[in-house]
C-alpha cells in the first residue's frame, strides 16, 4: 500500500506521459524472456506484503497463511539491508511502523509515540531486527500507533515476546522480521516478487519523501546500490539461480540496473522502474531484454493504465505480463477486482489477498485461468512481428544473439556504489 501512495512522489506514469501515449501507434518489436513465465498460470492474487491490511506486513505469518489460508498464489515483498548485511523482508527503512516492544513503546502518553533512537534497518543487526515483535501494531487494516486503543484491538502483539499463544500452525518465530533467505528457503515453489527498496537521506532526490522531527528524508538511490549488490550475491547462489518464478523490482532503474548488471545467468526476471516504464508507454523504449512484466496502478488521471497496456502497446503480444498494484480501499472493492480481471491483466498485487480470493470463488474463476494471455483481451496478429531487442553497441552487432545482455561487471567494479553510510539519516 505505501508503493501506491508513493505514485505522486515518484511519477511512476506522469500526466504528460499518459496523455501523450494516448496517442502513439503500438511498439513495433521489443524483447522479452521467451518463454516468460510471468505470462503462465495467469491470474495470480500476488499478496503484496502478504496482504497487509489482514496479517502484519512482511512477516513469516503473513506469508505463510496469504499461501495456507487466504488464497494467494504468489508472494509480493520488499528488501532491505541489516547493519550486518543480510537482507530483511520489511516495506520501510525504518522498522518503527509495524514493530515495537513494550520496553520501547510503554504508551506512557496516550495516542502519542515516544521517539526512539535507531529506528533505522540499517542501523541494526539481525538478531536485533529479529528481537522485535513485527505484529507489535498491526490492527486489520492498520497500522496507526494508537496507545488509546484497546489492547486485544492489536491480535498478534506479544505473540514474538511469548505474552500470548501463536495461531494453531504457526509459531513466535513467524511474528519476527524475516530475513530474504528465510523466505526464499521456505517457499522454494511460490512465486515471489521482490522488491528492492531505497534508504532514505537528507540528500535523496528520487522522491518519496517523509519529515522527521522537521528533517526531510527521501529516496536515495545511490546509497542504495549495496541492496542490489547484495541481492543479486543472494540470487546468483546455485540453490536459488534455477529458479524461474523470481521477479526483481523497484520504483528506481538506477537500481534495477545495478541489480542486472550484477545477476548472472540464467538471469532473474526484472519489471522496470519509473523511468523505463516511463519510456515504454511515452516512446516505445524497448527495455531490457530481462524484462518480463509492466507493474502499474489501476488508474492515472482517468486512464485506465492496465488496460491501456495491454490494448494500445499490446503488452501480451510482446511477451510481457502486466501486473497491477492497488492503491488503498478504493481498490479493495468487487467492482475494482471484477474491473482489474476484465482488463485481461495477469495478476493483482493486493493488500487483501482472501478478500480478493473469495470475490474469486464467488465468481467461479478458474485458477489458473485456461484463457492464453495472448488472445485476450485482444487479438494479438496471426504471424507478430519478429522482436527486435535495443540497438547493441557498434562492437556488438556482430554478436548473433538477438537478446544481447548488457554487460555484467565483476564485483569490485561495484566498489563504485558503497552505501553512503555517513549521510544523516532519519531517527
Amino acid at each position: 500500500m505505501e508503493r501506491s501512495r508513493a505514485l505522486c512522489a515518484s511519477g511512476l506514469i506522469t500526466a504528460v506521459a499518459l496523455v501523450l501515449a494516448l496517442a502513439l501507434a503500438p511498439v513495433a518489436g521489443a524483447a522479452s524472456p521467451t518463454p516468460n513465465p510471468w505470462l503462465q498460470n495467469r491470474f495470480l492474487v500476488m499478496a503484496h506484503q502478504g496482504g497487509e491490511d489482514e496479517a502484519p506486513s512482511n512477516t513469516m505469518f503473513a506469508l505463510k497463511s496469504a499461501i495456507r489460508d487466504r488464497g494467494a498464489d504468489s508472494l509480493e515483498l520488499d528488501v532491505n539491508l541489516s547493519k550486518d548485511g543480510q537482507l530483511m523482508v520489511i516495506h520501510d527503512d525504518t522498522w518503527k511502523r509495524i514493530a515495537c516492544t513494550d520496553a520501547l513503546c510503554p504508551g506512557l502518553n496516550a495516542s502519542t509515540e515516544q521517539h526512539r533512537p535507531q529506528t533505522e534497518v540499517n542501523d541494526l543487526t539481525v538478531g536485533e531486527l529479529q528481537a522485535l515483535d513485527a505484529g507489535y501494531w498491526f490492527r486489520p487494516g492498520s497500522y496507526s500507533h494508537d496507545y488509546s486503543a484497546d489492547p486485544s484491538d492489536y491480535p498478534y502483539r506479544g505473540i514474538r515476546t511469548g505474552q500470548r499463544p501463536p495461531p494453531p500452525g504457526y509459531t513466535a518465530q513467524d511474528f519476527v522480521i524475516p530475513t530474504l533467505r528465510q523466505v526464499l528457503n521456505t517457499f522454494p515453489d511460490i512465486p515471489i516478487n521482490i522488491e528492492i527498496k531505497m534508504i532514505k537521506t537528507t540528500t535523496g532526490t528520487a522522491g518519496g519523501c517523509t519529515t522527521d522531527n522537521a528533517i526531510q528524508y527521501c529516496d536515495d538511490p545511490a546509497s542504495s546500490m549495496i541492496v542490489a549488490d547484495k541481492l543479486a550475491q543472494l540470487l546468483n547462489e546455485a540453490k536459488y539461480a534455477s529458479r524461474d518464478d523470481l521477479i526483481v523490482v523497484s520504483f528506481s532503474d538506477e537500481l534495477i540496473d545495478e541489480f542486472h548488471r550484477m545477476d548472472g545467468p540464467p538471469y532473474v526476471a526484472l519489471a522496470p522502474g519509473v523511468d523505463d516504464t516511463t519510456a515504454f508507454a511515452l516512446n516505445d523504449v524497448v527495455p531490457d531484454p530481462d524484462v518480463a512484466a509492466f507493474q502499474v496502478p489501476p488508474e492515472q488521471l482517468g486512464i485506465q493504465v492496465p488496460d491501456f497496456l495491454l490494448t494500445t502497446k499490446k503488452a501480451h503480444c510482446l511477451g510481457y505480463a502486466v501486473h497491477i498494484w492497488t492503491n488503498g480501499d478504493q481498490d479493495e472493492t468487487p467492482a475494482a477486482y471484477e474491473r482489474f480481471y476484465n482488463s485481461g491483466a495477469d495478476g493483482v498485487m493486493t493488500s487483501r489477498p482472501g478478500a480478493f480470493s473469495e470475490w474469486m470463488a464467488d465468481n467461479d474463476i478458474p485458477r489458473p485461468d485456461p484463457r492464453d494471455p495472448l488472445s485476450w483481451p485482444i487479438q494479438c496478429p496471426v504471424t507478430p512481428a519478429s522482436p527486435v531487442p535495443a540497438p547493441a553497441p557498434p562492437a556488438a552487432k556482430k554478436k548473433k544473439c538477438k537478446k544481447s545482455k548488457k554487460k555484467h561487471r565483476s564485483a569490485s567494479a561495484s566498489k563504485k556504489h558503497k552505501c553512503k553510510a555517513h549521510k544523516k539519516k532519519r531517527r
